[in-house]
């Protein structure tokens, strides 16, 4: 498939299976199209990120009820850019003497968007605002972001349904009351980095690429004993999970049970847990990690059990947040283009707003940004 943005109208046209005539019509609504057509050809351009751009030529000067009511015309109404966080934080900051983590807090409203909270990970949602925001600015289009800790509240989704807003750009933590969002949403909406089997599209990241760019590293080394930390069960986290164990399978490496870690998603909890799979007799070489919290949490374990990383432990990350590059070592993690996954999701957002989706299709598309390896400190070969 096409770049979004790039696609050409014989890709639509091959997608929707009529000519390039008849998409021209749908689009510049410059002659009769069977209803069934006009939706097939409005879904195709929704799946190719077909950008229309309308011919410059004279329109007539009059023009049917038909036809006008038939024009594709972009809403003017605000777009909601909504950060969803429910559960504690720890607030990661460097010092003199290193990396320090504080005890797990929650924070809420505007701190959760504040530069001053960077380092505690927020960083990686507003990257991605920053994008969202850019791209919607580039359209013309007027945004309001706010912050959650509670998708089900009766103001919020006041606020969502109100007539004045397009729709809804919701990013943030997976929640057990998405389903109950999704239901009472009653705006178009795009979903970041929520994976969840709904008719909305979802804008997220290749973690099966990641994962196996993270076990070719290492097999590249010469590790053969890897270990696998996880966090709490999410689709996303899940995903990196079975690609994991996909990866293993393939490369014909044996998946010990015994060194893989499912735990909490914070820091110090991880540490305890992974402590005990260091102190074993036989152990691992090296540990894959569901993202960068994880890995801190092996570096804090290593150094709890007096183990050199990456002398004696290769440790791999994933999200590459700010303070991925700040621990001693650094990380060796996958980055994400956030920036990039964003302006995606705006786009996104974009492209429906124009042309609309099918009110009865079950699922949405699911857009993913391809991660890429930055190699730090936490990795070396195998002697």
């Amino acid at each position: 498939m096409a770049s979004r943005g790039s696609a050409t109208l014989a890709q639509v046209s091959s997608v929707a299976g009529c000519s390039p005539a008849t998409v021209s019509r749908v689009l510049n609504s410059s002659g009769p199209v069977r209803e069934d057509v006009r939706r097939t050809v409005l879904e195709a351009v929704r799946k190719t990120g077909y950008i229309h751009k309308p011919s410059k030529r004279k329109q007539p000067l009059k023009q049917s009820s038909k036809q006008a009511s038939a024009s594709i015309v972009p809403s003017t109404g605000v777009v909601e850019v909504l950060l969803h966080r429910y559960s504690p934080m720890e607030r990661v900051t460097s010092q003199a003497d290193g990396l320090h983590v504080d005890p797990p807090a929650m924070v809420e409203g505007a701190k959760l968007v504040s530069e001053n909270f960077r380092s505690s990970g927020t960083d990686f949602y507003l990257n991605i605002i920053s994008g969202i925001m850019s791209q919607l600015a580039d359209a013309g289009r007027r945004t309001m972001l706010q912050t959650t800790t509670d998708l089900t509240a009766p103001n919020l989704l006041g606020e969502i349904n109100r007539k004045s807003n397009t729709g809804v750009i919701l990013l943030g933590e997976y929640s057990p009351d998405i389903e109950t969002f999704l239901s009472r949403c009653k705006v178009p909406l795009v979903l970041v980095d929520i994976i969840h089997p709904c008719p909305h599209d979802v804008v997220t990241i290749d973690n099966h690429a990641g994962i196996s760019q993270s076990v070719d590293h290492l097999i590249e080394l010469g590790h053969r004993d890897i270990g696998y930390v996880g966090a709490p069960y999410n689709a996303s986290f899940a995903e990196r999970w079975n690609s994991f164990r996909f990866q293993m399978t393939e490369n014909n490496l044996k998946i010990n049970e015994d060194w893989v870690y499912h735990g909490d998603e914070q820091i110090e909890p991880t540490a305890k847990g992974v402590a005990s799979i260091l102190k074993k007799t036989t152990r691992p070489t090296a540990l894959v990690c569901a993202n960068d919290w994880a890995a801190m949490g092996v570096l804090r374990a290593a150094e709890s059990c007096a183990m050199r990383v990456p002398d004696q432990l290769s440790v791999v990350g994933f999200d590459d947040v700010d303070a991925a590059s700040m621990v001693t070592p650094a990380l060796t993690t996958l980055a994400i283009p956030l920036h990039q996954m964003g302006r995606q999701a705006a786009r996104q957002f974009l492209i429906n707003d124009l042309y609309g989706t099918d009110v009865a299709r079950k699922r949405g598309a699911c857009i993913r940004v391809a991660p890429e390896l930055v190699v730090r400190g936490s990795t070396r070969s195998l002697k």
